[in-house]
């Protein structure tokens, strides 16, 4: 599964961005592990400039409705591994992939922080039971 930078207003911009977009795989296995999950957890996909996989990394654990989020944990990993993107995912342990108020705002600040630094947050996924949430996809971050 791949994930780019914008989501396209129309099919002939999805071939043009994708030929433009360097994309950052995720690693197999991903979203499937993590849609059997009982508690939050949210990995951090650490890449090169040029959407290369660096390393996946457990970056934060919770309980049931709610993520320990740190941000020293998160950004000393993207930069022990010298990464210039990352797309973030975390599951809900009930079912829904919609982004809560929380989600949301935890995830424009880390995306400032990481702006910061020079990383690029591609994405940040919410993996739901049967689906998947993109915040870029809908417009919740750029």
């Amino acid at each position: 599964m791949r994930f780019g930078f914008e989501k396209p207003n129309d099919a002939n911009e999805v071939g043009e961005k994708r030929a433009r977009a360097k994309l950052v795989k995720l690693p197999d296995g991903l979203i499937a592990s993590m849609r059997r999950l009982r508690t939050e957890r949210m990995v951090a996909i650490f890449a090169d400039s040029h959407g290369r996989l660096l390393s996946r990394e457990l970056v934060a654990e919770g309980g049931v409705g709610q993520l320990r989020l740190s941000l020293r944990r998160i950004f000393s990993q993207a930069l022990k591994r010298d990464a210039h993107r990352m797309i973030l995912a975390h599951n809900h342990p009930s079912g829904s992939s919609k982004p809560s108020d929380a989600d949301v705002a935890n995830t424009l600040r880390l995306q400032a922080f990481a702006k910061s630094l020079g990383i690029s947050l591609d994405d940040h996924l919410i993996i739901g039971r049967d689906d998947i949430s993109s915040m870029r996809g809908l417009g919740l971050i750029s």
